[in-house]
């Protein structure tokens, strides 16, 4: 997509690093990390790395956990779908995508969490641009 340069007006790719014509940088350009997990493998990997308390998040990595409040990713077998997930405390269910890519960038985004002195895990919502302790 070109977007225009906000320091010389010319039109440059959003991905670009710095403006080609002015040597502005591109204030929309996102770097890309390496070392993020890109399936559900290397998702459980790194969770393992990590040491993260899982169950305590409420967060389930390649299981279709039903009960509420929980949050996770898994392949549904009858369709081959990758399915991420909400289960909010009202027992309703919010599908936040399903399709072929396991490496969907959807669950990671919305996988900030915070964990207060009152042994409260909260996970910051993008939807609702929030962190919430009840979901």
């Amino acid at each position: 997509m070109n977007i225009k340069c906000s320091w010389c007006s010319s039109w440059i790719n959003d991905f670009d690093q710095a403006c080609p014509n002015c040597g502005g940088v591109n204030e929309n350009f996102r770097r890309q990390g390496t070392g993020v997990p890109q399936t559900i493998a290397e998702l459980k990997e790194w969770a393992g790395k990590h040491h993260l308390p899982l169950d305590q998040m409420r967060t389930y990595i390649g299981v279709n956990y039903t009960a509420p409040k929980a949050f996770g990713i898994y392949k549904d077998e009858t369709t081959g779908n990758f399915i991420v997930y909400k289960n909010k405390a009202d027992d309703t269910r919010a599908v936040r995508y399903e399709g072929p890519d396991d490496g969907y960038n959807h669950y990671r985004d919305n996988m900030y969490y915070w964990y207060d002195t009152t042994n409260t895990w909260y996970i910051y919502d993008n939807d609702i641009d929030a962190w919430d302790s009840d979901w």
